[in-house]
């Protein structure tokens, strides 16, 4: 019989077969946009016109059954339309959105029916998950058992029928012991009950693991219930039909598909009650008494039209009395849904202990929410955040009893299961020590701190090439997993390899420049070092061709900080002569965004593409801070004051300018060129040449530029933006995510335990990321929850230097006075005992 006459006789029979159920409630099929665009790019999936297929034919047949059926996207989920609805199947929807995990599981939970059939949202944003966001919600777990550890399963036999184990479970009313999922079946999910009903089971699966084909006969979900909040979650494990037009042409499967009605929890006339959602977020370890200072309110989930909430701070050391009383003033979003409202308490400086409470009028009822802890206090950062971030570095310290054979021991394992020693996080990590170290008062691990400076600096010196360049690390064998041992179990055979690359090289020659300025005196030997290693390595410049914006902002900055090291004047002269080329690549365009941020400099003279060095901001933050240093340095008036125009209109239109598109201040990471012009990207998105890795770094790595900008031009506004960077990590963010862990009170989910080195105090992820929407989600992979050296290094040296500059009234012109023109060693010296006596 021909495909499509058995299609309309299958159709007949059903609409025979089943009533029309007279009054159902409306009901809708996922369209995921995201799974057609992988669709698209994956052709085993055999494109997005079969997954289209499978929609509408998923939609035909609960048409048949009587339902009001709607196909939705995730645009529409993204914007409330779920919430008409009382039930959402879905078919073959590989991928999905962030935003879409988050608001079909609250769907769930909050009373409605999810039915899935097949595979569901195992690729997020186009990255296959570590960790199946959708396990608690069908209460299943996946079962490894294919090549790449994953639960795909192929058989052409073992999936064509499951045994009905639930007889009496009204999912498979009318259903015999066996059941049937067509003739064409062949790929299953395997996956194991948790807290679900196992309804159904196939009595074996086949696995490929290991790349080793066996037969294993134990039973796994062929259709599984699972009661998850107030809603229930029914998934079909194997696709009927096979990835088909006719993919679901079983008769057993409509029929379990029918009695899904059975589970719709809420009246025919209702929908899953969303229950509004109120965060409130401040900083979770605390403040200096004069930086900014404020709490945000988010509303969502509903249509606030209250007064303006109140907010009071209560005294924990004084049992919790009222200190200081405002109004919250509505804050504006760029992109978010919802209401928000922003306290200010930036005027309250009183050190101690606090925590804020707010007071809402929800819907006629007065609703009353409390902020985490913190405290107020001058020493905030080195007192209470920094000495435990410092613990994690000695943890991450590789060469001591950890790697004693590599060709080169000594410095940090890069990341969470990460254990190679890397050029592109190590010449931070040296730089970001050193600008610790100077900002630290005796005392105040400042012994640990040079001991871990001298870790990092040993090995960058020992890591430098007969020809000046660098090796790019120390890699570990190619046959070590990160689940298989700690580091202290690693026995591999470790090597050094070599990328070439003018980026490690230029930031090379800054971190050990940098760390020569905090030896001084007290270390001439590894002060002298350093300047050697970092003056071979410029010479090695020379076998580059330095073009992109990027490398001529590094080698800029490599310039001027060798001449700080030096007082040589042919390194200041390079970095003049380079600056003025980027100079000519800032981007003036005011009207480039609706917003009007501009002010970032361009990878070509006439263009506006800012992808490679917008995102992972530190490894390009010579642009910024090479033109900083180069102002107090130059003393060419001309280009003194070109560069001071250009670091103003980056600085104001820029810097201040993204933070404030948000009303929790953090720094927007760049700009995407779409199809209706340029707009500001909170998170990268997945089409970013990083795609969703989420860049605590850049906070840090930006905030120093920050800080370092207000000192030097006295601009309280930069100061403010700076610190807001240190929040955001430290809690003042829309999760309410302390992201130091050990600190705070609601740290994040990191990587399992046995990934890598496990859990570690004073270790920071990566952090919040967003997706298709830009919503701000904590990722399930390592992209949000892996430590990573260079946000560690870079907060901690933000924070010292906005603890030593806080207290420093910010006028105009005073900052200048800081920085001597031409820097000699018996100046270094002066400028070293000035900076101990502040």
């Amino acid at each position: 019989m021909h495909s499509k006459t058995f299609c309309a006789v299958m159709l007949s029979v059903m609409m025979l077969s089943f009533p029309v159920f007279a009054g159902l409630p409306r009901i809708a099929v996922l369209n995921a946009e995201s799974t057609v665009e992988f669709s698209a790019a994956n052709d085993w999936t055999l494109g997005p016109e079969v997954y289209g297929e499978e929609v509408k034919n998923l939609k035909d047949i609960l048409g048949s059954f009587g339902y009001q059926c709607d196909l939705i996207n995730e645009a529409d989920i993204f914007n409330g339309k779920l919430d008409d609805y009382l039930a959402l199947y879905s078919v073959d929807t590989i991928a999905l959105s962030l935003s879409s995990v988050h608001e079909i599981k609250s769907f769930v939970e909050r009373g409605g029916l999810l039915i899935s059939i097949g595979e569901f949202s195992r690729n997020i944003e186009g990255e296959w998950v570590n960790i199946w966001e959708f396990g608690d919600v069908f209460g299943i777990s996946p079962v490894p058992c294919d090549e790449w550890s994953t639960s795909g399963s192929n058989n052409n036999f073992f999936y064509l029928k499951a045994v009905n184990k639930q007889t009496g479970e009204k999912l498979t009313d009318g259903l015999d012991e066996k059941i049937s999922f067509g003739r064409e079946t062949s790929y299953c999910w395997v996956c194991s009950p948790d807290t679900a009903t196992a309804v159904a089971v196939f009595p074996k699966y086949s696995s490929t693991l290991g790349k080793k084909y066996k037969e294993v006969k134990d039973e796994v979900v062929a259709v599984s219930l699972n009661k998850f909040g107030k809603g229930y979650a029914v998934y079909i494990a194997a696709l009927p039909g096979g990835k088909r037009k006719n993919s679901l042409a079983s008769e057993d499967i409509r029929k379990i598909l029918r009695n899904t009605k059975y589970y719709i929890q809420n009246s025919l006339s209702g929908k899953p009650v969303k229950e509004p959602e109120l965060t409130l977020s401040a900083s979770q370890i605390g403040y200096l008494p004069d930086e900014s200072k404020f709490v945000v309110l988010w509303i969502r989930n509903c249509k606030y039209e209250g007064p303006e909430p109140g907010f009071e701070l209560l005294n924990l050391d004084k049992n919790g009395a009222p200190e200081y009383q405002g109004k919250m003033k509505k804050a504006g979003c760029y992109k978010w849904p919802g209401v928000f409202f922003k306290g200010d308490f930036s005027s309250f400086s009183p050190e101690g202990r606090y925590k804020i409470r707010a007071k809402i009028d929800l819907n006629g009822k007065e609703t009353t929410l409390e902020t985490y802890p913190f405290a107020v206090k001058k020493d905030i950062f080195t007192e209470d955040a920094i000495p435990i971030q410092l613990d994690f570095l000695e943890k991450y310290a590789a060469g001591i009893d950890t790697y004693l054979n590599d060709e080169v021991t000594g410095g940090f394992m890069d990341a969470t299961g990460d254990y190679a020693i890397r050029m592109w996080s190590m010449p931070h990590v040296v730089y970001c020590l050193a600008e610790l170290y100077d900002n630290l008062e005796d005392g105040k691990n400042k012994d640990k701190t040079y001991f871990l400076l001298n870790h990092g600096v040993k090995w960058c010196v020992d890591m430098q090439r007969d020809d000046g360049d660098v090796w790019s690390g120390i890699h570990p064998g190619d046959d070590i997993f990160v689940t298989d041992l700690r580091p202290s179990g690693d026995k591999s055979k470790r090597k050094l390899y070599f990328w070439k690359s003018f980026n490690y090289l230029s930031t090379y020659v800054v971190g050990l420049a940098r760390a020569s300025q905090s030896y001084g005196k007290d270390a001439p030997d590894m002060a002298e070092k350093c300047i050697k290693a970092a003056e071979k390595a410029y010479s090695a410049f020379s076998g580059y061709t330095i073009l992109t914006t990027s490398d001529i902002g590094n080698a800029v900055w490599a310039s001027v900080e060798l001449y700080k090291a030096t007082g040589k004047t042919n390194f200041l002269k390079d970095a003049e002569a380079r600056a003025s080329e980027l100079l000519r690549r800032q981007v003036k365009d005011r009207n480039l965004t609706p917003q009007e941020v501009y002010g970032d400099f361009s990878e070509s003279v006439n263009g506006y593409v800012f992808k490679d060095q917008q995102y992972k901001v530190f490894h390009n933050l010579g642009i910024y801070m090479g033109l900083l240093d180069l102002y107090s340095l130059t003393e060419s008036k001309e280009l003194k004051k070109e560069i001071k125009e250009a670091l103003k209109i980056f600085a104001d239109n820029y810097i201040v300018k993204m933070a404030s598109q948000s009303p929790y201040g953090q720094f927007a990471h760049g700009l995407e060129n779409t199809e209706n012009g340029y707009e500001v990207r909170y998170f990268p998105p997945a089409s970013s040449w990083i795609k969703l890795h989420a860049l605590n770094c850049d906070h840090g790595a930006l905030g120093l530029f920050a800080v370092e900008y207000a000192k030097v031009m006295s601009d309280r506004k930069l100061y403010d933006v700076g610190t807001d960077q240190l929040q955001w990590i430290n809690g003042q963010n829309p999760l309410n995510y302390c992201m130091i862990m050990g600190l705070g009170q609601n740290n994040p989910p990191l990587m399992p335990e046995n990934m890598g080195t496990g859990s570690i105090p004073g270790g920071m992820p990566n952090g919040i990321g967003g997706g298709r929407n830009d919503f701000p989600t904590w990722g399930n992979s390592w992209n949000s929850r892996e430590y990573w050296l260079p946000q560690t290094v870079y907060y901690i040296a933000c924070a010292s230097l906005a603890e030593r500059v806080g207290g420093v009234e910010l006028k105009e012109g005073a900052g200048e006075k800081e920085k001597e023109k031409v820097p000699s060693r018996k100046t270094r010296r002066r400028m070293k005992r000035s900076r101990a006596a502040n």
